[in-house]
Protein backbone atom coordinates (compact mmCIF):
# COMPACT_ATOMS: atom_id res chain seq x y z
CA UNK A 1 0.00 0.00 0.00
CA UNK A 2 1.51 3.34 -1.05
CA UNK A 3 0.46 6.73 0.33
CA UNK A 4 1.57 9.88 -1.55
CA UNK A 5 4.76 8.03 -2.21
CA UNK A 6 7.80 7.85 -4.45
CA UNK A 7 9.61 4.54 -4.11
CA UNK A 8 11.68 1.98 -6.03
CA UNK A 9 11.35 -1.80 -6.13
CA UNK A 10 14.26 -4.02 -7.19
CA UNK A 11 14.31 -7.80 -7.47
CA UNK A 12 17.34 -10.09 -7.54
CA UNK A 13 17.81 -13.50 -9.12
CA UNK A 14 17.51 -15.24 -5.75
CA UNK A 15 13.94 -13.99 -5.34
CA UNK A 16 14.70 -11.17 -2.89
CA UNK A 17 12.80 -7.90 -3.34
CA UNK A 18 13.82 -4.52 -1.92
CA UNK A 19 11.47 -1.56 -1.41
CA UNK A 20 13.32 1.77 -1.04
CA UNK A 21 11.12 4.79 -0.26
CA UNK A 22 12.16 8.35 -1.18
CA UNK A 23 8.92 10.12 -0.19
CA UNK A 24 5.77 9.16 1.71
CA UNK A 25 5.11 5.71 3.16
CA UNK A 26 4.72 2.17 1.83
CA UNK A 27 3.17 -0.75 3.74
CA UNK A 28 5.00 -3.93 2.67
CA UNK A 29 3.32 -7.27 3.43
CA UNK A 30 4.66 -10.80 2.97
CA UNK A 31 4.38 -14.05 4.93
CA UNK A 32 1.66 -12.59 7.21
CA UNK A 33 3.78 -9.64 8.35
CA UNK A 34 3.41 -5.97 7.43
CA UNK A 35 6.07 -3.32 7.97
CA UNK A 36 5.71 0.38 7.35
CA UNK A 37 8.55 1.84 5.29
CA UNK A 38 8.77 5.63 5.49
CA UNK A 39 10.86 8.19 3.60
CA UNK A 40 14.59 7.38 3.35
CA UNK A 41 14.05 3.79 4.51
CA UNK A 42 14.07 0.40 2.81
CA UNK A 43 13.09 -3.20 3.55
CA UNK A 44 13.95 -6.52 1.91
CA UNK A 45 12.17 -9.88 1.83
CA UNK A 46 12.24 -13.17 -0.09
CA UNK A 47 9.33 -15.15 -1.48
CA UNK A 48 8.81 -17.15 1.70
CA UNK A 49 10.14 -14.81 4.40
CA UNK A 50 8.49 -11.77 6.01
CA UNK A 51 9.87 -8.27 5.36
CA UNK A 52 12.88 -7.24 7.41
CA UNK A 53 12.71 -4.32 9.81
CA UNK A 54 13.19 -1.07 7.84
CA UNK A 55 16.69 0.38 7.69
CA UNK A 56 17.71 3.96 6.95
CA UNK A 57 19.26 4.95 3.62
CA UNK A 58 22.56 6.69 2.90
CA UNK A 59 23.16 8.37 -0.48
CA UNK A 60 25.94 10.51 -1.87
CA UNK A 61 28.37 11.33 -4.66
CA UNK A 62 32.12 11.68 -4.43
CA UNK A 63 35.61 10.42 -5.20
CA UNK A 64 36.56 6.77 -4.65
CA UNK A 65 39.73 6.71 -2.56
CA UNK A 66 39.77 3.03 -1.55
CA UNK A 67 38.40 -0.21 -3.05
CA UNK A 68 38.04 -3.64 -1.45
CA UNK A 69 35.69 -5.19 1.06
CA UNK A 70 35.40 -1.61 2.31
CA UNK A 71 35.09 1.23 -0.21
CA UNK A 72 35.77 4.82 0.81
CA UNK A 73 33.57 7.27 -1.11
CA UNK A 74 33.47 10.99 -0.30
CA UNK A 75 35.49 10.19 2.82
CA UNK A 76 32.87 7.73 4.14
CA UNK A 77 33.38 3.97 4.49
CA UNK A 78 30.91 1.57 2.85
CA UNK A 79 30.82 -2.22 3.11
CA UNK A 80 30.64 -4.02 -0.26
CA UNK A 81 29.38 -7.60 -0.63
CA UNK A 82 28.20 -9.94 -3.39
CA UNK A 83 24.80 -8.23 -3.23
CA UNK A 84 26.22 -4.79 -4.10
CA UNK A 85 25.39 -3.76 -7.68
CA UNK A 86 28.39 -1.96 -9.23
CA UNK A 87 27.85 -0.25 -12.59
CA UNK A 88 30.52 1.14 -14.92
CA UNK A 89 33.65 -0.50 -13.42
CA UNK A 90 34.64 2.45 -11.17
CA UNK A 91 38.25 2.66 -9.98
CA UNK A 92 40.17 4.69 -7.39
CA UNK A 93 40.00 8.36 -8.37
CA UNK A 94 36.68 8.03 -10.19
CA UNK A 95 33.54 9.89 -9.13
CA UNK A 96 30.60 7.65 -8.23
CA UNK A 97 27.11 7.75 -6.77
CA UNK A 98 26.49 5.43 -3.84
CA UNK A 99 23.18 4.23 -2.42
CA UNK A 100 23.48 2.30 0.83
CA UNK A 101 21.64 1.41 4.03
CA UNK A 102 22.68 1.43 7.67
CA UNK A 103 23.54 -1.82 9.43
CA UNK A 104 23.23 -2.67 13.11
CA UNK A 105 27.01 -2.48 13.35
CA UNK A 106 29.80 -1.58 10.99
CA UNK A 107 29.74 0.87 8.08
CA UNK A 108 26.70 1.27 5.82
CA UNK A 109 26.23 -1.54 3.29
CA UNK A 110 26.38 -0.30 -0.31
CA UNK A 111 23.42 -1.43 -2.42
CA UNK A 112 24.41 0.43 -5.62
CA UNK A 113 27.66 2.08 -6.76
CA UNK A 114 27.38 3.84 -10.13
CA UNK A 115 30.24 5.42 -12.07
CA UNK A 116 29.49 9.09 -12.78
CA UNK A 117 32.82 10.40 -14.07
CA UNK A 118 36.12 8.60 -14.63
CA UNK A 119 39.18 10.11 -13.02
CA UNK A 120 40.06 13.15 -15.14
CA UNK A 121 43.75 12.33 -15.44
CA UNK A 122 45.15 10.34 -18.39
CA UNK A 123 42.21 11.13 -20.68
CA UNK A 124 42.20 12.95 -24.04
CA UNK A 125 39.91 14.25 -26.76
CA UNK A 126 40.72 15.64 -30.18
CA UNK A 127 39.05 16.71 -33.41
CA UNK A 128 40.71 15.95 -36.74
CA UNK A 129 40.65 14.35 -40.19
CA UNK A 130 40.73 10.55 -40.61
CA UNK A 131 43.97 9.69 -42.46
CA UNK A 132 43.59 5.90 -42.43
CA UNK A 133 41.36 3.17 -40.99
CA UNK A 134 42.74 -0.15 -39.71
CA UNK A 135 41.52 -3.13 -37.77
CA UNK A 136 43.40 -2.31 -34.56
CA UNK A 137 44.26 1.36 -35.05
CA UNK A 138 43.21 4.47 -36.96
CA UNK A 139 45.34 7.46 -37.89
CA UNK A 140 43.55 10.73 -37.11
CA UNK A 141 45.23 14.11 -37.54
CA UNK A 142 48.51 12.27 -37.91
CA UNK A 143 48.08 10.47 -34.58
CA UNK A 144 47.83 6.70 -34.23
CA UNK A 145 44.71 5.91 -32.21
CA UNK A 146 44.24 2.35 -30.92
CA UNK A 147 40.73 0.88 -31.12
CA UNK A 148 39.19 -2.21 -29.52
CA UNK A 149 35.96 -4.19 -29.57
CA UNK A 150 34.56 -1.78 -26.96
CA UNK A 151 35.29 1.40 -28.97
CA UNK A 152 32.01 3.09 -29.94
CA UNK A 153 32.42 4.15 -33.60
CA UNK A 154 29.83 5.95 -35.72
CA UNK A 155 28.74 4.13 -38.86
CA UNK A 156 29.86 5.08 -42.39
CA UNK A 157 33.04 6.92 -41.36
CA UNK A 158 35.51 7.00 -44.26
CA UNK A 159 39.00 8.39 -44.83
CA UNK A 160 38.80 12.17 -45.13
CA UNK A 161 35.92 12.59 -42.68
CA UNK A 162 36.24 15.03 -39.79
CA UNK A 163 35.76 13.20 -36.49
CA UNK A 164 35.75 13.72 -32.75
CA UNK A 165 37.73 11.21 -30.65
CA UNK A 166 37.70 10.71 -26.87
CA UNK A 167 39.59 8.10 -24.90
CA UNK A 168 42.31 7.23 -22.42
CA UNK A 169 46.09 7.56 -22.41
CA UNK A 170 47.55 4.12 -21.69
CA UNK A 171 50.82 3.55 -19.80
CA UNK A 172 53.59 4.45 -22.21
CA UNK A 173 51.58 7.17 -23.93
CA UNK A 174 49.46 5.10 -26.35
CA UNK A 175 46.10 6.69 -27.20
CA UNK A 176 43.13 4.30 -26.81
CA UNK A 177 39.83 5.50 -28.31
CA UNK A 178 36.60 5.02 -26.41
CA UNK A 179 34.41 6.89 -28.93
CA UNK A 180 34.90 8.08 -32.52
CA UNK A 181 32.13 10.32 -33.83
CA UNK A 182 31.71 11.72 -37.33
CA UNK A 183 31.36 15.53 -37.51
CA UNK A 184 29.70 16.65 -40.74
CA UNK A 185 30.68 20.21 -41.66
CA UNK A 186 27.16 21.19 -42.71
CA UNK A 187 25.09 18.97 -40.42
CA UNK A 188 23.12 20.18 -37.39
CA UNK A 189 24.55 19.52 -33.95
CA UNK A 190 24.07 15.90 -32.79
CA UNK A 191 22.58 14.76 -29.49
CA UNK A 192 22.13 11.45 -27.72
CA UNK A 193 20.65 10.64 -24.35
CA UNK A 194 18.91 7.94 -22.34
CA UNK A 195 15.72 8.91 -20.53
CA UNK A 196 12.17 8.01 -19.52
CA UNK A 197 9.22 8.43 -21.90
CA UNK A 198 6.72 10.80 -20.26
CA UNK A 199 4.31 11.43 -23.15
CA UNK A 200 3.82 10.15 -26.72
CA UNK A 201 2.24 12.35 -29.41
CA UNK A 202 1.88 12.31 -33.16
CA UNK A 203 4.61 14.89 -33.78
CA UNK A 204 6.42 15.20 -30.44
CA UNK A 205 7.39 13.00 -27.50
CA UNK A 206 8.34 14.17 -24.01
CA UNK A 207 11.40 12.27 -22.75
CA UNK A 208 12.97 13.11 -19.37
CA UNK A 209 11.59 16.65 -19.52
CA UNK A 210 12.77 17.36 -23.07
CA UNK A 211 10.43 17.77 -26.06
CA UNK A 212 11.57 15.57 -28.95
CA UNK A 213 10.23 16.10 -32.48
CA UNK A 214 9.58 13.01 -34.61
CA UNK A 215 8.91 12.64 -38.34
CA UNK A 216 8.11 9.81 -40.74
CA UNK A 217 11.86 9.18 -41.05
CA UNK A 218 12.38 8.71 -37.28
CA UNK A 219 13.19 5.08 -36.50
CA UNK A 220 11.10 4.06 -33.47
CA UNK A 221 11.35 0.60 -31.94
CA UNK A 222 7.88 -1.02 -31.72
CA UNK A 223 6.19 -1.46 -28.35
CA UNK A 224 7.49 1.65 -26.57
CA UNK A 225 5.00 3.02 -24.02
CA UNK A 226 4.97 5.82 -21.45
CA UNK A 227 7.29 4.94 -18.58
CA UNK A 228 9.81 3.02 -20.71
CA UNK A 229 13.52 3.83 -20.63
CA UNK A 230 14.74 4.69 -24.14
CA UNK A 231 17.87 5.86 -25.95
CA UNK A 232 17.35 8.80 -28.31
CA UNK A 233 19.72 10.07 -31.00
CA UNK A 234 19.20 12.95 -33.39
CA UNK A 235 20.15 16.51 -34.27
CA UNK A 236 19.51 19.95 -32.76
CA UNK A 237 18.23 22.29 -35.48
CA UNK A 238 18.94 26.02 -35.77
CA UNK A 239 15.69 26.88 -33.93
CA UNK A 240 16.70 24.58 -31.01
CA UNK A 241 14.24 21.89 -32.11
CA UNK A 242 15.45 18.43 -31.05
CA UNK A 243 14.76 16.19 -34.09
CA UNK A 244 14.92 12.47 -33.30
CA UNK A 245 16.70 10.17 -35.72
CA UNK A 246 16.14 6.98 -33.68
CA UNK A 247 14.36 5.96 -30.45
CA UNK A 248 15.10 2.51 -29.01
CA UNK A 249 14.31 0.64 -25.81
CA UNK A 250 17.15 0.09 -23.36
CA UNK A 251 17.58 -1.89 -20.16
CA UNK A 252 17.40 -0.11 -16.82
CA UNK A 253 20.68 1.78 -16.45
CA UNK A 254 21.61 5.21 -15.21
CA UNK A 255 20.21 7.74 -17.73
CA UNK A 256 22.89 9.64 -19.66
CA UNK A 257 23.06 12.34 -22.34
CA UNK A 258 25.41 13.92 -24.87
CA UNK A 259 24.58 17.15 -26.72
CA UNK A 260 26.48 19.57 -28.95
CA UNK A 261 25.45 23.17 -29.52
CA UNK A 262 26.00 26.83 -28.79
CA UNK A 263 26.64 27.80 -25.17
CA UNK A 264 23.83 30.27 -24.49
CA UNK A 265 24.37 30.92 -20.78
CA UNK A 266 26.72 29.97 -17.95
CA UNK A 267 24.55 31.15 -15.04
CA UNK A 268 22.49 29.05 -15.31
CA UNK A 269 24.15 26.74 -17.83
CA UNK A 270 22.17 26.42 -21.09
CA UNK A 271 23.28 24.74 -24.34
CA UNK A 272 21.03 24.53 -27.42
CA UNK A 273 18.08 25.60 -25.29
CA UNK A 274 18.67 22.85 -22.69
CA UNK A 275 19.26 23.95 -19.08
CA UNK A 276 21.47 21.73 -16.95
CA UNK A 277 23.44 21.82 -13.71
CA UNK A 278 27.14 21.48 -12.96
CA UNK A 279 28.78 20.04 -9.86
CA UNK A 280 32.16 20.60 -8.24
CA UNK A 281 33.43 17.51 -10.09
CA UNK A 282 32.19 18.58 -13.54
CA UNK A 283 35.19 18.83 -15.89
CA UNK A 284 34.94 22.14 -17.81
CA UNK A 285 37.38 23.31 -20.47
CA UNK A 286 39.15 26.56 -19.47
CA UNK A 287 38.42 29.97 -21.01
CA UNK A 288 34.93 28.95 -22.10
CA UNK A 289 32.57 31.78 -23.04
CA UNK A 290 28.96 32.29 -24.10
CA UNK A 291 28.68 31.75 -27.86
CA UNK A 292 31.20 28.90 -27.99
CA UNK A 293 30.32 25.65 -29.72
CA UNK A 294 30.49 22.98 -27.00
CA UNK A 295 29.79 19.34 -26.30
CA UNK A 296 28.18 18.33 -22.98
CA UNK A 297 28.24 14.82 -21.51
CA UNK A 298 26.26 14.03 -18.39
CA UNK A 299 23.58 12.05 -16.61
CA UNK A 300 19.91 12.49 -15.79
CA UNK A 301 19.08 12.05 -12.12
CA UNK A 302 15.98 10.23 -10.93
CA UNK A 303 14.31 13.60 -10.19
CA UNK A 304 14.75 14.64 -13.85
CA UNK A 305 17.67 17.03 -13.28
CA UNK A 306 20.26 17.04 -16.08
CA UNK A 307 23.80 17.19 -14.59
CA UNK A 308 26.91 17.69 -16.73
CA UNK A 309 29.95 15.51 -16.11
CA UNK A 310 32.07 17.18 -18.82
CA UNK A 311 31.80 20.35 -20.94
CA UNK A 312 34.32 20.82 -23.76
CA UNK A 313 34.79 23.39 -26.52
CA UNK A 314 34.28 22.34 -30.15
CA UNK A 315 35.03 25.62 -31.93
CA UNK A 316 36.43 25.44 -35.44
CA UNK A 317 39.83 26.52 -34.21
CA UNK A 318 40.07 23.28 -32.17
CA UNK A 319 40.63 21.36 -35.41
CA UNK A 320 43.95 19.50 -35.02
CA UNK A 321 44.01 20.31 -31.31
CA UNK A 322 44.23 17.78 -28.51
CA UNK A 323 43.25 18.43 -24.92
CA UNK A 324 44.08 16.08 -22.06
CA UNK A 325 44.73 15.93 -18.34
CA UNK A 326 47.75 14.05 -17.07
CA UNK A 327 50.72 13.91 -14.70
CA UNK A 328 53.96 15.75 -15.44
CA UNK A 329 56.74 13.19 -16.05
CA UNK A 330 59.41 15.67 -17.16
CA UNK A 331 59.93 19.36 -17.94
CA UNK A 332 63.13 19.51 -20.05
CA UNK A 333 61.70 18.52 -22.45
CA UNK A 334 58.09 18.42 -21.37
CA UNK A 335 56.52 14.95 -21.01
CA UNK A 336 52.99 14.54 -19.63
CA UNK A 337 51.55 11.05 -19.03
CA UNK A 338 54.25 9.63 -21.30
CA UNK A 339 53.46 12.03 -24.16
CA UNK A 340 56.33 14.29 -25.36
CA UNK A 341 55.44 17.96 -25.90
CA UNK A 342 57.12 20.82 -27.73
CA UNK A 343 56.91 24.36 -26.32
CA UNK A 344 57.84 27.76 -27.73
CA UNK A 345 57.85 31.40 -26.59
CA UNK A 346 54.07 31.64 -27.13
CA UNK A 347 53.24 28.63 -24.94
CA UNK A 348 51.32 29.70 -21.82
CA UNK A 349 52.60 27.66 -18.88
CA UNK A 350 51.54 28.17 -15.27
CA UNK A 351 54.27 29.02 -12.79
CA UNK A 352 55.40 26.61 -10.05
CA UNK A 353 54.53 23.43 -11.97
CA UNK A 354 56.68 20.52 -10.78
CA UNK A 355 57.19 16.90 -11.80
CA UNK A 356 54.30 14.85 -10.45
CA UNK A 357 51.74 17.66 -10.69
CA UNK A 358 48.41 17.16 -12.40
CA UNK A 359 48.01 19.47 -15.42
CA UNK A 360 45.61 20.16 -18.28
CA UNK A 361 47.35 20.39 -21.66
CA UNK A 362 46.04 22.03 -24.82
CA UNK A 363 48.26 21.25 -27.79
CA UNK A 364 48.30 21.81 -31.56
CA UNK A 365 49.22 18.84 -33.73
CA UNK A 366 51.87 20.08 -36.19
CA UNK A 367 52.50 18.81 -39.72
CA UNK A 368 55.43 16.69 -38.55
CA UNK A 369 53.19 14.94 -35.98
CA UNK A 370 54.70 16.61 -32.92
CA UNK A 371 52.49 18.25 -30.30
CA UNK A 372 53.05 21.95 -29.67
CA UNK A 373 51.69 22.85 -26.24
CA UNK A 374 49.79 26.14 -26.38
CA UNK A 375 48.63 25.93 -22.75
CA UNK A 376 49.79 23.92 -19.72
CA UNK A 377 47.57 24.61 -16.73
CA UNK A 378 48.25 23.39 -13.21
CA UNK A 379 45.29 21.68 -11.56
CA UNK A 380 45.77 22.02 -7.82
CA UNK A 381 42.29 20.75 -7.04
CA UNK A 382 40.43 19.20 -9.95
CA UNK A 383 37.38 18.12 -8.01
CA UNK A 384 36.09 18.08 -4.48
CA UNK A 385 35.87 14.74 -2.67
CA UNK A 386 32.06 14.94 -2.37
CA UNK A 387 29.29 14.62 0.19
CA UNK A 388 26.87 12.01 1.45
CA UNK A 389 23.41 12.23 2.98
CA UNK A 390 22.87 10.00 6.00
CA UNK A 391 19.46 9.31 7.53
CA UNK A 392 19.53 7.78 11.02
CA UNK A 393 18.02 7.79 14.51
CA UNK A 394 19.82 9.62 17.32
CA UNK A 395 20.26 7.12 20.14
CA UNK A 396 22.30 9.30 22.47
CA UNK A 397 23.42 12.87 23.16
CA UNK A 398 26.54 13.53 25.23
CA UNK A 399 27.30 17.23 25.46
CA UNK A 400 28.15 18.38 21.94
CA UNK A 401 28.35 14.79 20.67
CA UNK A 402 25.50 12.83 19.07
CA UNK A 403 25.39 9.05 18.68
CA UNK A 404 23.53 7.44 15.77
CA UNK A 405 21.74 4.11 15.64
CA UNK A 406 24.66 2.47 13.80
CA UNK A 407 27.16 3.57 16.46
CA UNK A 408 28.65 6.49 14.51
CA UNK A 409 29.37 9.62 16.52
CA UNK A 410 29.56 13.23 15.34
CA UNK A 411 30.62 16.44 17.07
CA UNK A 412 28.17 19.34 16.85
CA UNK A 413 30.39 22.25 15.86
CA UNK A 414 29.35 25.90 15.90
CA UNK A 415 29.24 26.10 12.08
CA UNK A 416 26.72 23.28 11.65
CA UNK A 417 23.29 24.39 10.44
CA UNK A 418 20.69 22.58 12.57
CA UNK A 419 17.05 22.66 11.46
CA UNK A 420 14.77 21.52 14.28
CA UNK A 421 15.31 20.41 17.87
CA UNK A 422 17.61 17.41 18.24
CA UNK A 423 16.45 14.86 20.82
CA UNK A 424 17.11 11.22 21.57
CA UNK A 425 14.85 9.30 19.20
CA UNK A 426 14.87 12.02 16.52
CA UNK A 427 15.18 10.87 12.92
CA UNK A 428 17.69 13.22 11.26
CA UNK A 429 19.17 13.86 7.81
CA UNK A 430 22.90 14.62 8.05
CA UNK A 431 24.89 16.14 5.17
CA UNK A 432 28.56 15.18 5.65
CA UNK A 433 31.34 16.27 3.27
CA UNK A 434 34.90 15.05 2.93
CA UNK A 435 37.77 17.51 3.09
CA UNK A 436 40.97 17.36 1.03
CA UNK A 437 42.89 16.08 4.08
CA UNK A 438 40.47 13.19 4.58
CA UNK A 439 38.59 14.64 7.53
CA UNK A 440 34.79 14.82 7.57
CA UNK A 441 32.82 18.04 8.07
CA UNK A 442 29.15 18.04 9.02
CA UNK A 443 27.41 20.72 6.97
CA UNK A 444 23.86 20.46 8.26
CA UNK A 445 21.49 18.36 10.36
CA UNK A 446 17.77 18.39 9.62
CA UNK A 447 15.30 16.85 12.05
CA UNK A 448 12.85 14.80 9.97
CA UNK A 449 10.80 13.39 12.83
CA UNK A 450 10.83 13.59 16.62
CA UNK A 451 8.61 11.25 18.64
CA UNK A 452 6.14 13.11 20.84
CA UNK A 453 6.41 12.95 24.60
CA UNK A 454 4.00 10.21 25.59
CA UNK A 455 1.79 10.46 28.67
CA UNK A 456 2.32 7.86 31.37
CA UNK A 457 0.79 4.51 30.53
CA UNK A 458 -2.62 3.98 32.11
CA UNK A 459 -2.70 1.61 35.05
CA UNK A 460 -3.19 -2.05 34.31
CA UNK A 461 -6.63 -3.59 34.51
CA UNK A 462 -8.03 -3.82 38.06
CA UNK A 463 -8.60 -7.21 39.62
CA UNK A 464 -11.65 -8.90 38.25
CA UNK A 465 -14.74 -8.26 40.36
CA UNK A 466 -17.32 -10.97 39.82
CA UNK A 467 -19.87 -8.81 41.61
CA UNK A 468 -19.33 -5.78 39.32
CA UNK A 469 -20.32 -6.13 35.67
CA UNK A 470 -19.48 -2.47 34.98
CA UNK A 471 -15.68 -2.76 35.36
CA UNK A 472 -13.44 -1.04 32.74
CA UNK A 473 -12.29 -3.23 29.81
CA UNK A 474 -8.66 -2.79 28.69
CA UNK A 475 -7.07 -3.65 25.32
CA UNK A 476 -3.50 -3.92 24.00
CA UNK A 477 -2.40 -1.94 20.92
CA UNK A 478 0.74 -1.18 18.91
CA UNK A 479 1.29 2.59 19.16
CA UNK A 480 2.84 4.37 16.11
CA UNK A 481 3.81 1.12 14.30
CA UNK A 482 6.71 1.36 11.89
CA UNK A 483 8.18 4.51 13.47
CA UNK A 484 11.00 5.06 15.97
CA UNK A 485 8.30 5.69 18.61
CA UNK A 486 6.69 2.25 18.11
CA UNK A 487 5.72 0.51 21.36
CA UNK A 488 3.08 -1.76 22.89
CA UNK A 489 0.47 -0.04 25.09
CA UNK A 490 -2.50 -1.10 27.22
CA UNK A 491 -5.40 1.35 27.43
CA UNK A 492 -9.16 1.47 28.14
CA UNK A 493 -11.30 0.12 25.32
CA UNK A 494 -13.19 3.42 25.28
CA UNK A 495 -10.04 5.08 23.88
CA UNK A 496 -9.45 2.43 21.20
CA UNK A 497 -11.28 4.12 18.32
CA UNK A 498 -9.30 7.33 18.70
CA UNK A 499 -5.97 5.47 18.55
CA UNK A 500 -7.00 3.33 15.58
CA UNK A 501 -8.00 6.50 13.78
CA UNK A 502 -4.44 7.83 14.15
CA UNK A 503 -2.79 4.74 12.67
CA UNK A 504 -2.31 2.54 15.74
CA UNK A 505 -3.11 -1.18 15.36
CA UNK A 506 -4.87 -3.67 17.61
CA UNK A 507 -2.59 -6.16 19.32
CA UNK A 508 1.01 -5.94 20.50
CA UNK A 509 3.76 -4.66 18.24
CA UNK A 510 5.61 -7.37 16.28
Amino acid sequence: IARGTRFRVTASNDGAATYAVQEGRVDVTNANRTVQVTAMQQTTFTNSEPPEDPTFLVTGEGIVTEIGEIWVIAGQSFAVTDTTVIEGDPQVGDIVRVEAHLQDDGPPLADYITLLQPAPDNRFHLTGIVDSIGGDAWVIAGQTIAISTTTDIDEDIVVGDRVYVAGVILPGGELQAETIERLGDDEPYPFAFTGVVQAIGDDTWMISGNEITITETTGIEPGIVVGDLVHVTGFILDDDTWLADEITLVTAVDATFTISGILESMDPWVVAGLPFEVESWTVIDPEMAVGDLVRVNGRIRSDGTWVATEIERLDDDTLLQIIFVGTVDGMAPWVVSGLPLVTDEESLIDDDIAVGDLVRVTAVIRNDGTWLATRIEQLDTVIEPGCVAITAVITGINGDQIILSNGQTYILGEDIVIDGEIQVGSVVLIIACANDDGTITIISITVIYTPPVEPPLPPGPPPEDDDDDNGTVYVTICHKPGTPAEKTMTLPQSALDGHLGHGDTLGPCP
